[in-house]
């Protein structure tokens, strides 16, 4: 590739770095020259890395800044560095939370100019009725599944004349769990089916709190449903196969805990990035 070339531009300003695909970024960043454009923007004072990430070319982006050579501080004219361009949405993709934990990884800045959340007006005034109908169902089944889990106590009732209908197993420690876990996600299921009927016809922002109040109550009431789950199949086969119950135990934790460490990786950017927005609303 000649010089002139490389240094060659649009009608944008933009160079080789700005316009070529990630199958050909590879290939140019093995020349030397083309590294001193590494950190040139175009007319609007995007550099190469800025516009793969609007442009969603998250591959591109990852090996742009992967570069030594790269400036993660670099601002455009917008006052945008591209750590910034991957929260200018609160609604972010799973691509950009990956490109967000990468750019932070490697010590990115973020420009003096507050961000500017770019939401359109009929999304912000989206009907919530759909998620609130999801979310009474998903509430009112795991109310269903606990309240008949309450009626078919593990190790069965007591038949005898002195202790009719008493449950069998009632001090062992895993059905007591059973019964405590059982009871706080039927507990919780029915208080979000309930706030959850009360906001129909509220006020959006009633709606929306609500509704971060009852995803609270509904997550608190699965936890409550796999804990009494887990307990219920120790009560009943930890006696004949202990090594069962705790595989069945040991699969159940290992699943639970890998859903709760996945929420910081997939949704910390986003959530910072809300916060903010919300920040912006209320000036």
């Amino acid at each position: 590739m000649c010089p002139e070339s490389i240094e060659a531009r649009n009608h944008k300003g933009r160079h080789a770095l700005h316009l070529c695909k990630f199958r050909d970024v590879r290939s140019l960043m093995r020349i030397p020259e083309i590294l001193e454009l590494l950190n040139e923007g175009d007319e609007e004072g995007n550099t190469p890395l800025h516009l793969a990430i609007k442009e969603n070319d998250y591959k591109k982006a990852m090996l742009l800044s992967s570069s030594n050579s790269i400036d993660l501080g670099a601002v455009n004219k917008e006052g945008l560095t591209a750590l910034d361009l991957c929260q200018t949405d609160w609604r972010i993709s799973h691509k950009q939370r990956l490109m967000w934990l990468h750019l932070a990884a490697r010590g990115a800045l973020r420009g003096r100019r507050p961000i500017e959340f770019k939401v359109p007006a009929r999304e912000r005034d989206a009907d919530l009725k759909p998620l609130i109908n999801t979310m009474a169902l998903v509430a009112t089944l795991i109310a269903t599944i606990t309240f008949a889990a309450a009626f078919t106590m593990p190790g069965g009732y007591d038949t005898s004349s002195d202790n009719l209908g008493a449950v069998n197993l009632v001090k062992n420690a895993a059905l007591k769990a059973f019964i405590v876990s059982d009871t706080i996600a039927m507990s919780c299921s029915i208080t979000a089916v309930l706030t959850l009927a009360f906001s129909v016809n509220g006020e959006r922002e009633l709606q929306r709190r609500i509704c971060i109040m009852s995803w609270v109550l509904v997550g608190l009431a699965m936890r409550g449903t796999l804990v009494a789950f887990m307990c219920c199949i120790f009560v009943v086969i930890a006696p004949k196969a202990l090594w069962v119950a705790i595989f069945v135990c040991i699969i159940c934790g290992i699943a639970s805990v890998a859903v709760e460490l996945s929420v910081p990786i997939l949704f910390c950017p986003t959530i910072i990035a809300l916060i903010r927005y919300l920040k912006q609303q209320r000036r």
